[in-house]
Formats: structure tokens, sequence, C-alpha cells
């Protein structure tokens, strides 16, 4: 693995803690949530709502209340 593609996800890596600790302090539109990471972390949108949608697909965080375009997440708890 090159050390770019180390780095990269080293990066998603503190991405997804940061949108857990989001979603924990009781913002839960997935719109908002990607709105602060794209200023926190200077993304692009399409980045941040790929990050959020392969977390839902991932099972660490649950969908719910699904409106077009947007839907609620919450964090799934650990077995």
């Amino acid at each position: 693995m090159k050390k770019t593609e180390v780095m990269m996800m080293a990066d998603k890596h503190n991405i997804e803690e940061e949108i857990i600790e989001i979603v924990q302090k009781g913002n839960t539109s997935k719109l908002d949530v990607a709105e602060e990471i794209i200023q926190s972390r200077n993304l692009e949108s399409f980045e941040a709502f790929e990050i959020i949608d392969s977390m839902v697909n991932e099972g660490q965080l649950i969908k719910e209340n699904e409106t077009i375009g947007d839907y609620e997440i919450k964090v799934a708890k650990k077995a």
C-alpha cells in the first residue's frame, strides 16, 4: 500500500470519529452533519456524503426518518 493510501485511510478514520462525535452531541441530520464536516475538514460535499453513506452501509450509523435528500442518523450500538 502506498503511503498516500495509508494517510487517506487514517484521515477517513478520523473523519468517521468526528462524524460520530457530532451525532452524539445531538446533530442528527445527514445534511447538517455533512456541512459541519465539509467546513471543519475542507472536503468536497460529495466526499462528506460518501463517508456518511458508507458508515450507514457498514452499520456504524443507523438511518431513520428518511425524506427527500436527507435523513436522520444515529450511532449504532456496538454488540
